[in-house]
Formats: C-alpha cells, structure tokens, sequence
C-alpha cells in the first residue's frame, strides 16, 4: 500500500520484532515475514488474556522499564499474573528478538 510508518500500542516494546518484519519483507522473504507475524500472534495473545494496558506494562518491565500499575478504571495484574505475562512473552520469543 505505500505506508512508510505506522501506529500500535506493541510497537512500543516489540519495535525490534517489527523492524525485522519490514526487512524480511523488502527481502521478499515472505517465509520470514510469516515465522514473526506467528511471534507478533503469540505476544497479542498474552495482551489479549490480561488486557492490552496491564500486560503491555509488564512487558516493559521485561526491557528493564517499571512503567508501574495502569491508573484506573484498569485493573493492575496481580503479582503471578505479571510472572505469567513475562513467562508467556519470554515463550513468546519477546524478549530474543
């Protein structure tokens, strides 16, 4: 389509998971670009099971971020749901990327 850029909450902490999408993309390497929008899935997943603002906090934590509890209404995870969250995107291949 043309678009050199873009705007999502996970860029944030998967910015590097994205870029090499895009590279693997340029390369025409669609085999590639497939293996990590399968990462980008898994990570969505973690998001979607204890929503986007609380896990997406904990995924920062895991790039050495204390981004805190989300103010509310949002409800923060607990402490062995942030242990879950951080599990999940390590499983998730989040923080090897």
């Amino acid at each position: 389509m043309g678009a050199v850029g873009a705007v999502g909450s996970t860029y944030n902490y998967a910015a590097p998971l994205y870029l090499k999408i895009i590279e693997a993309f340029k390369r025409g390497d669609q085999t590639e670009v497939t293996a990590l929008m399968d990462k980008v899935i898994a990570i969505i997943r973690v998001l979607v099971e204890y929503g986007g603002v609380a896990a997406g906090k904990a995924a920062m934590k895991l790039h050495g971020i204390d981004a805190g509890n989300p103010r509310t209404p949002i409800r923060p995870l607990t402490e062995a749901q942030k242990a879950d969250v951080e599990a999940k995107m390590r499983d998730a291949g989040f923080i090897n990327m």
